[in-house]
């Protein structure tokens, strides 16, 4: 049962809103607008979902927003901190001390590139050495824990990475070297915080 009173009616073209007609035209005059700049309304709806398909993809492989967690990168990135990576690249864009992100066991980690293939990596001392010379960086924190003893040499797809903080990182002298098909981009520019925004130096 329908409770008693006046039944109010709403007619089919009342306005819902006084200024509706202001809505209606503002989207025939874009509509018009994209038609004169493509020739039809056919070919502006494959132009606009070209346009929006492209940016997809360039978003989702050309480049990628990573934000940091953890402080094995310190103190050259931190806990928080949001970067652009390079997600399409050759072998010969990878390069000695860039810092790349990885897949390793369905993890992505941020490390350094320390080791490039055809290299001899050893660990003694506490200390890193490629083929036989010690590298001495500025980017690595002064408490440095290289690990245990360790010689390797790596193969042509084969990359040895490592945290900047090398007393808390767990890297490649834990799980041994990192195939090329493994790295997923390379970092080039931290867009936040803001008052460190810009490109991520070797």
């Amino acid at each position: 049962m329908l409770p008693r009173g006046r039944k109010i009616y709403k007619k089919r073209n009342d306005k819902e809103h006084p200024n509706d007609s202001n809505y209606s035209y503002n989207n025939h005059r874009f509509a018009n607008t994209l038609i004169s700049i493509f020739g039809s309304y056919k070919r502006a709806i494959i132009a606009t979902c070209t346009i929006f398909i492209c940016i997809l993809l360039f978003r989702s492989h050309v480049i990628g927003r990573e934000i940091i967690s953890g402080s094995s990168m310190e103190d050259t990135l931190f806990d928080g901190d949001i970067c652009w990576s390079q997600k399409i690249f050759w072998e010969k864009n990878l390069q000695r001390y860039d810092i790349v992100i990885a897949k390793l066991r369905h993890k992505m980690v941020v490390k350094r590139i320390i080791g490039m293939p055809g290299d001899h990596i050893e660990i003694r001392n506490n200390e890193v050495y490629i083929n036989g010379k010690k590298i001495n960086k500025k980017y690595r924190k002064e408490t440095e824990f290289a690990g245990k003893g360790r010689s390797i040499i790596l193969k042509k797809d084969e990359y040895f990475l490592i945290g900047d903080n090398r007393r808390i990182s767990y890297d490649s002298r834990n799980y041994g070297s990192v195939k090329k098909e493994e790295i997923k981009g390379i970092l080039r520019f931290r867009i936040y915080p803001f008052n460190r925004i810009g490109p991520i130096n070797k």
